[in-house]
């Protein structure tokens, strides 16, 4: 009696299921895993590559990271389940590690003149840092007004572990609960350059995939001949032969002046003004710039 009802209720089950599945019932999901989303808030941050002098943009990469649950749902309180986020440096496909920055800028030895204070090597103006050579895992601040993780101006540079030069280093997020236990982690590109120009990309004939529909468009650049540099300026024989007329035309208004003026003046001797040669180099030939 028990095997005919065991046997009826493993038909009815097989029945319902098959009935499902005509029907479009769906069977229960899996338990998803966690899922960490990160990205970069710019598409490309620029830094000088000499502080020096003076300076346009400092070593400043910022990214971000929002956490899903296994259930599909954002975490917004992290504190609260023990969650931290963070952020260590990875090699790309091609071996290429980026987790210092010590020894591949002058920035930190100009910051002080710069920006006003003195920071740590590998430390970003807005607090955040480099992983440093042990590759430390460091944390990310969590903008609950935005609903997500924060990493602020981390100083990144353009120049691997090995010196060489990678636009689109990676970096590595990692999300871990309460006892360090790793939940999900994902690779992010932080993108830098010290180029601080566009046209390196943009320029017309640089980069084919840069290429507008319609065509490269340039301007033609003036002749040598027609340029000379000077006293740290360009003079052009146009300005040159402005600069005569002037003159010319300066002394003719001081003679008339003179002739025009009333009898009991006319004993003033009159001149035209003294003005200073501008003593320049001749103009360079094309062929000395070739």
């Amino acid at each position: 009696m028990r095997t005919r009802q065991t046997t009826r209720g493993a038909l009815l089950g097989i029945a319902v299921l098959m009935v499902g599945a005509v029907c479009g019932f769906a069977a229960p999901a899996a338990a998803q895993e966690w899922t960490l989303v990160g990205w970069n808030n710019l598409g490309m941050h620029c830094m000088d590559a000499d502080f020096s002098l003076f300076a346009i943009l400092p070593p400043f990469n910022t990214f971000h990271a929002q956490l899903i649950d296994p259930q599909g749902r954002l975490v917004g309180d992290p504190a609260a389940a023990g969650i931290t986020v963070t952020y260590e440096g990875v090699a790309d496909p091609d071996g290429s590690r980026n987790t210092t920055s010590i020894g591949k800028t002058n920035f930190w030895r100009y910051a002080p003149g710069l920006f006003g204070t003195a920071l740590p090597e590998n430390a970003g103006v807005a607090g955040f840092a480099m992983p440093g050579p042990g590759n430390a895992a460091l944390p990310m601040r969590y903008d609950a007004a935005s609903g997500w993780f924060i990493a602020e101006g981390v100083p990144i540079t353009p120049y691997d572990d090995a010196g060489r030069k990678n636009y689109y280093p990676l970096m590595r997020l990692v999300a871990r609960d309460r006892n360090g236990v790793v939940l999900t982690h994902t690779d992010i590109v932080l993108p830098v350059s010290d180029e601080l120009s566009c046209k390196g990309c943009h320029g017309s004939g640089s980069d084919a995939a840069a290429r507008p529909a319609s065509g490269w468009a340039s301007t033609p650049m003036r002749s040598a001949t027609s340029a000379s540099t000077c006293c740290n300026c360009t003079t052009t024989a146009t300005s040159a032969r402005r600069a005569t007329r002037t003159r010319s035309r300066s002394a003719a208004t001081v003679r008339s002046a003179c002739s025009r003026a009333p009898r009991r003046t006319s004993r003033r001797r009159c001149a035209p003004p003294v003005m200073p040669p501008r003593r320049c180099p001749a103009v360079a030939s094309p062929a000395s710039h070739r």
